[in-house]
């Protein structure tokens, strides 16, 4: 389902950075491994590890936790990039959005692009 006016968003997340992940990822309501073989659900929801001998095969939710993780992990991606060095450096709505982008689809993994966030310090 895709983002529309109706869609419940918390309002501290940019509705254009909604609309833009909303446009990037499916809404799969049965779970599903990502390339990597992750289990994710939802808007691309990691899901955690599954207990000893379970898999998350067949696993499906309602829009309504999908809705709830995407604005959860909106929010997460969004606190995680607050905290790097060079969210400072983004002196707009759109290039806070674009980082917040890249945090929300590799988290931890951004932090070893040195170059790049270099360059995003630097302007």
């Amino acid at each position: 389902m895709a983002i529309t006016n109706e869609t419940v968003l918390d309002p501290s997340i940019d509705r254009r950075l909604a609309v833009d992940l909303d446009a990037a990822e499916k809404d799969e309501l049965v779970a599903y491994q990502d390339s990597l073989g992750n289990w994710t659900c939802g808007r691309g929801h990691l899901m955690p590890q599954a207990a000893p001998g379970r898999s998350w095969l067949g696993f499906s939710v309602v829009q309504s936790t999908s809705d709830s993780w995407f604005n959860t992990d909106i929010m997460s991606a969004t606190a995680f990039a607050k905290k790097l060095p060079e969210f400072a450096s983004c002196d707009t709505a759109c290039r806070q959005n674009a980082l917040i982008e890249l945090c929300f689809n590799m988290r931890g993994r951004w932090v070893a692009f040195n170059v790049a966030r270099r360059l995003i310090q630097g302007q």
